[in-house]
């Protein structure tokens, strides 16, 4: 599973994630921070990329639409403003004990 980052979310976070063995792309490294959220999630979706964001209203309007039109998504995860040593280990817990399919098309909070 690959987790794509909004630039709302900390690279320090993205860096702690890799160290441990995770696969993080972000959206300052694929050069599109100014790309609309509708944007980010096709780009993710294209990809099978589960979209991380602080962005919890935007993104549950845009998971909304996208259902009613039948597009999917390989889910989005929005995560509360927190120290990023506490991001990472509930991302960690996430991520060990939940089947990546299980995510797509929803929206998971942590």
């Amino acid at each position: 599973m690959t987790l794509y980052f909004d630039e709302d979310v900390s690279m320090d976070l993205a860096r702690l994630l890799r160290r441990n063995g995770f696969v993080v792309a972000s959206s300052h490294e694929e050069g599109n921070n100014e790309a609309s959220d509708a944007f980010q999630l096709a780009y993710a979706s294209h990809r099978n990329w589960t979209l991380v964001t602080h962005n919890r209203r935007n993104f549950e309007k845009l998971a909304l639409e996208w259902a009613a039109t039948d597009r999917h998504h390989a889910g989005i995860i929005a995560l509360v403003r927190r120290p990023v040593a506490d991001l990472a280990r509930r991302l960690e817990t996430l991520l060990q004990s939940t089947d990546t399919s299980m995510l797509a098309d929803i929206i998971v909070y942590r």
